[in-house]
């Protein structure tokens, strides 16, 4: 099997190879037909039928992607890549290098372009979780989109073909869900993230802090200033310290408005 003028690996179908060669690992699983990737140091692109699986690989094998299921691998210190999946009859692939520049999502291709390191994952029709300049924070991800903010220059995320935040020179400026403005500008640093038609949980000075019990969010302001939060129906405030402030248990939502302390 020729591709790119270099001999390749052929790999049966619904059969996992992990071929090696020259030092450069590159592998492919392919279902129904066998396809190829090309082992020139750079993995450029795959193609798979039925339900294919992807690699993940910046210089050694890592593990494979399910179709519509992406996953994040950490190596060398910099997260690497997936998102490849089907629309229809079509494919959609990601060219993907030592730092990966473009992501394309969602049934219209979309992208962003990072500045040497990639700074977002992005699932199939919904956003599942987010890397930051190789260091992951965490995920929710129950079937419908969260919001992740981490420290650092904050682009863009796509949900569901819609953007939900608006970054500007590395700071939190506006987050949206379900198309409507829910929070915040903040000062400095990213201060808040607000989920879709609730708040989810809360994001002071690039250290995430959330709780998230029944139904009924809880947050905990850890560190800095604190501006504003927007609270749903029954939920409570924690202070810094960890200590119950007061509650909050009418039918529209309160601000809370903090000078140092709740």
């Amino acid at each position: 099997l020729i591709a790119f003028g270099y001999p390749k690996f052929l790999i049966a179908s619904g059969h996992p190879r992990f071929p090696i060669a020259s030092g450069h690992p590159r592998f492919l699983i392919a279902s129904g037909h066998p396809r190829f990737v090309n082992g020139s140091g750079h993995l450029r692109f795959l193609i798979a039928s039925g339900h294919p699986r992807f690699p993940i690989a910046s210089g050694h094998p890592r593990f494979l992607i399910a179709s519509g299921h992406p996953r994040f691998v950490i190596g060398s210190g910099h997260p690497r890549f997936v998102i490849v999946f089907l629309i229809g009859s079509g494919h959609r692939f990601l060219i993907a290098s030592a730092h990966p520049m473009f992501l394309i999502v969602s049934v219209y291709p979309r992208s962003f372009i990072t500045s040497g390191h990639p700074r977002f994952v992005i699932g199939s029709g919904h956003r599942r979780f987010l890397i930051e300049s190789g260091h992951p924070r965490f995920l929710i991800a129950s079937g419908h989109p969260r919001f992740v903010i981490t420290s650092g220059l904050l682009r863009f995320v796509l949900v569901s073909g819609h953007p939900r935040f608006v970054i500007a020179s590395g700071l939190l400026r506006f987050v949206l869900a379900s198309g409507h403005p829910r929070i915040l500008i903040a000062s400095g640093h990213p201060k808040f993230v607000i989920g879709s038609g609730h708040p989810r949980f809360l994001n002071v000075f690039g250290h995430p802090r959330f709780l998230i019990t029944s139904g009924h969010p809880r947050f905990l302001i850890t560190s800095g200033q604190p501006t504003f939060l927007i609270v749903s129906v029954n939920s409570r405030f924690l202070n810094m310290s960890g200590h119950p402030m007061f509650p909050i248990a009418s039918g529209h939502p309160r601000f809370l408005i903090a000078s140092g302390h709740p």
